[in-house]
Formats: structure tokens, sequence, C-alpha cells
């Protein structure tokens, strides 16, 4: 492949990546969404009739790592996958930098608990937290 050519794969093998980072994003979003739409509405369905102490701490410990942790291991991937290419096709151009660091795989660490460190994970994860206390609250 000559430089063009290598360029121009590259610039699509970056945006694949950014791509399907966003389009997972709106599916996250709608989820979360829906999950906070079903708290709200359990409040007035299940008024006067107490939750087992156990549902708010393991609809979090659900929704957290089988949601969001997924969803995030799968977005840090992309990004990585993008940025990485994205540095290629610098490269080329000479606007990159000259070494190029290789596509680096989470450590089992980070991918267990990374999703933790996100803000955006973070808030999801909060405001699930605080619309099922409220939950509890109301409910009784």
């Amino acid at each position: 492949m000559n430089p063009h050519e290598r360029f121009e794969a590259y610039i699509k093998l970056a945006e694949f990546g950014a791509s399907r980072h966003d389009g997972r994003r709106e599916y996250e979003w709608k989820v979360t969404l829906g999950l906070w739409a079903a708290i709200v509405a359990g409040i007035a369905t299940f008024r006067g009739q107490p939750l087992p102490w156990w549902v708010g701490p393991l609809t979090i410990l659900m929704y957290g790592f089988l949601w969001l942790r997924g969803i995030w291991v799968s977005n840090e991937k992309d990004k990585r996958l993008s940025l990485y290419y994205r540095q290629q096709a610098e490269k080329i151009l000479g606007h990159g930098p000259d070494i190029i660091q290789p596509l680096v795989e989470m450590g089992r660490w980070q991918w267990v608990f990374g999703f933790l460190g996100d803000w955006s994970m973070l808030f999801q994860l909060a405001t699930t937290a605080v619309l099922l206390r409220l939950a509890d609250l109301f409910i009784k």
C-alpha cells in the first residue's frame, strides 16, 4: 500500500471505532433512562408495600457490573482503537508523534473496575442509587 492508501485505511479504522462508540452510547442512555423510569414508576405502583432490603444493593450491583461495566469496557476498547489508528494516520502526514505506542490492552483490574473512574458511569450509578433510595423512602 502506498502512503495515501494507508492513510485512508487508518482514517476508516479510526472512524469505525468512533462510530461503534457513539452507537453504543445511544443504547446505553436509553437503557439507563428506562431503568430510571421503572424505578420512578415503582414508587407509585408499590406504595405501601415495603421492598426487601436487598433490592437496592442487588440492583446497583447488577446494573453497575453487568451493564455499565460491559458498556465501558467496549467503549474503552473502541476509543483506544480509534486513537491508535488516528495517530497512525497523523504519522503519515508528519504531524503525529515519531513513536506511536502499540495498541494497549486493558489490565485485569482496569477491565473489572475501570468504569468506576469514568464520570459518566459514576453519574449513572449514583443517580440510580439515589433514585432507589428515594423509592425506598417513598414506597414505605
